[in-house]
């Protein structure tokens, strides 16, 4: 389930990339986005180069911060959330978190 998820959302990432050849205008150019969340985010059992973030930064020609962490709990990212904010200091932020 967990998979089917993460490849759904990739899906959509990648149908609406396709949508525009702009890239994401909702923030500037020199924006970063912030990809908070569990082993999905961290990019666990694939290669670096397949973990959504940095798809997503190819497609957004943004800089993405991948701070996902395997096994974390929604809690967990809570947690983090503060700390994760005031270094990072994203642009824009997503979170991913499986919910067992």
């Amino acid at each position: 389930m967990r998979y089917f998820l993460s490849l759904c959302f990739l899906l959509l990432t990648l149908l609406l990339g396709a949508c525009s050849e702009k890239p994401l205008s909702l923030i500037s150019p020199q924006g970063i986005i912030l990809a908070l969340g569990d082993s999905l985010t961290f990019g666990q059992g694939i290669s670096k180069n397949n973990s959504y973030p940095i798809i997503l930064s190819k497609l957004t020609h943004h800089k993405v911060i991948n701070t996902g962490v395997s096994s974390e709990t929604t809690q967990g990212g809570l947690r983090r959330l503060g700390k994760v904010l005031v270094k990072h200091q994203p642009s824009l932020m997503e979170t991913l978190h499986y919910y067992e």
